[in-house]
Formats: structure tokens, C-alpha cells, sequence
């Protein structure tokens, strides 16, 4: 289970094909080889071996989870719904089995649905990051937008250096009319990295929209266009954010 845990995935499936030979009726042994096989991106042997280990113990919630994951790997939604479904009816608790729904039911556009597993994964101690990407991301397809925003503002206090966050953010202040907000928050994505098209035109939306501003405010800044997307220029910001990584 170390080699697993330290990520050597081929060393830890050919350990635990032998430990099957040594002790064919261990659960554990099987289990450890098919999340080794799993890791390493061979998902139907992975669900070969799985099955062996829940064969032999059908009320074990990992090997149920890692089967649910191996097939959802392959594109088997309802398979990977049934092991996973299974998973928790044996653990409740089992937060990141309820994650995975999640994703699965936001993926099949059940956004609701996804909604109910956030909240109970949130219950029991799952990622908070996730959850939190996870929520805001449904609200925002079921049109909730004032609780997208609640939920990205929250991201934004807890985790402020998610880029992806701050953009989506940024975004909801545009969607609800906010265009102060929303342009200082583009700006602030924009001194992150300059490079950013999606950023510069958001802010250039903003700005549009905002009745504070003049005519003659947005067309300056119309003109700024060329002069941060230019190649040479994207090629001279990428240098500075090169070396502010390095530092």
C-alpha cells in the first residue's frame, strides 16, 4: 500500500499480483492491485481485478468506489452509478464517493441532484475546495446567480490564488449588472497575467456597459488591445511571469 500511496503504480501492481498468487482469498491484496491498475490508467483490468476483491468482500466501501471509478473511466455511467450507489450505502459518510455523483450528476446536466450530493459530501468533511467549485459551478447552470456569486465570493476569501475562480467571478459581477466590481476584478486577473484575452475583453465589456465611463474612456482602451497582444508582447509578458515564478 506505500508504493501506492507514494505513487509508484507499476511497482505496487506487480507486488500485489504476487501477493494474490501467495494469498488468493485476501480482499486486501486484490484491492491494492486493482487500484494500482486503476492508477496507472488500465481500467478494465483494474475492473477484473476489483471484482475478484468484491467477490470475496462485498462490503468493502473502497473497493466498491474504485470500481464505480473504473467504469466511469470506460463511460459506463450506470455501472459506475451502481458501485458507487453501493459505496455509500455501506459508508454514508464516504465523502468522496459522493463527490464523484456529484461530478457525474452535473455531467448528466442533473444539477439539483448534484446539489443535494454537495451539500452531504460538505457534511462530511469532503474537500472544501471541490465543493465549493462543484456548488458554485451547478448554481450557475440552474441560473441561481446570486448564490453562484455568494459561493465564489467565499472561494475567493478561502482560496485566493484560484485563477479560475476569480475569473468565473469576475464573470458573475458582469452577469448581474455589478460593473464596478467586475472590472476591478478583471484588472486584478489581468495584473495576474497580462496575457489573459478572455480577461481584457471581459474588462472591455465592463467598462462598455458601465454608464460612468465616457465614449471616449472605452475607445482609449479598445486601442490598448494591440499593444498587450501583440506577439512580441505576449512573448515579453510571458518572460516576466516566468521569472516571478522562479523567484
Amino acid at each position: 500500500m506505500q508504493l501506492v500511496q507514494k505513487r509508484n503504480y507499476l511497482k505496487a501492481a506487480e507486488l500485489a499480483a504476487v501477493l494474490t498468487e501467495r494469498y488468493p482469498d485476501s480482499p486486501l491484496a486484490w484491492k491494492v492491485w486493482g487500484l494500482a491498475l486503476l492508477e496507472s490508467r488500465r481500467p478494465q483490468q483494474a475492473i477484473e481485478v476489483l471484482h475478484r476483491a468484491d467477490g470475496i468482500d462485498p462490503k468493502d466501501p473502497d473497493t466498491l468506489h474504485n470500481l464505480g471509478i473504473a467504469y466511469l473511466k470506460q463511460g459506463n455511467i450506470q455501472k459506475a452509478d451502481h458501485y458507487l450507489g453501493q459505496a455509500l450505502e455501506v459508508l454514508p459518510s464516504f465523502a468522496k464517493a459522493r463527490l464523484v455523483l456529484a461530478k457525474m450528476r452535473i455531467d448528466t446536466g442533473q444539477y439539483q441532484a448534484a446539489l443535494e450530493q454537495i451539500a452531504i459530501a460538505e457534511e462530511k468533511g469532503a474537500n472544501e475546495n471541490q465543493c465549493l467549485s462543484l456548488k458554485a459551478f451547478a448554481f450557475n447552470k440552474l441560473h441561481r446567480h446570486t448564490e453562484t456569486l455568494q459561493v465564489q465570493e467565499e472561494i475567493r476569501k478561502r482560496y485566493p490564488d484560484d485563477l479560475l475562480n476569480l475569473s468565473n467571478l469576475a464573470d458573475s459581477y458582469r452577469v448581474l449588472t455589478r460593473f464596478d466590481e467586475a472590472e476591478k476584478t478583471f484588472l486584478q486577473l489581468l495584473e495576474r497575467d497580462p496575457t489573459q484575452h478572455k480577461a481584457f475583453s471581459g474588462y472591455l465589456f465592463a467598462i462598455h456597459y458601465n454608464p460612468r465611463h465616457s465614449q471616449e474612456f472605452l475607445v482609449k482602451t479598445i486601442t490598448q488591445w494591440d499593444e498587450r497582444f501583440s506577439p512580441l508582447t505576449r512573448h515579453v509578458h510571458r518572460r516576466k511571469t516566468a521569472r516571478r515564478t522562479n523567484v
